[in-house]
């Protein structure tokens, strides 16, 4: 699918494609793979230039606001976000996973985080294109949480 200038048509959920737009930014977001690894500078680019498309195509964007000193981030991670049920749904479900580092205490993520009324991580956010409103997840997550919130309709 071609996003052309005009592509913000494609998303029709006002409220995704400005949050697709807030958060598609290089210096916020880096993509990793299904074990954890961080991807190369090459793939980063070319997730971020793909979110619209992604979005447009219907797909999911889960959001995991984190930084490195956050014990409870990393236990989500190792319980939660890394779990063979939890890899499975998001490729069954093609959803886009993005992660906002924290660790440097960023002031553009800062001012993300605070449009959700916080001020620290964790925060989870899962943008669904046909859903009214962001879904924000719990601070502590388990299996069954993650996967059902990718679930729901």
């Amino acid at each position: 699918m071609n996003v052309s200038q005009n592509g913000d048509a494609l998303i029709p959920n006002p409220k995704f494609r400005q949050a697709i737009d807030a958060f598609a930014r290089e210096d916020l977001f880096y993509g990793e793979n299904a074990d954890g690894e961080r991807n190369s500078a090459n793939s980063i680019r070319e997730n971020v230039r793909r979110l619209k498309v992604f979005a447009a195509e219907g797909k999911p964007v889960f959001v995991d606001f984190t930084a490195a000193w956050c014990v409870t981030c990393q236990v989500n991670k190792r319980v939660a976000l890394r779990t063979d049920a939890v890899k499975s749904r998001f490729a069954a479900d093609n959803v886009v996973l993005m992660r906002a580092d924290w660790t440097n205490r960023d002031e553009k993520i800062t001012q993300a985080l605070a449009q959700f009324g916080r001020n620290g991580v964790p925060l989870y956010v899962l943008y669904a294109p046909r859903a009214a409103e962001a879904t924000v997840l719990p601070q502590i997550l388990s299996e069954g949480i993650v996967v059902d919130a990718i679930s729901s309709p």
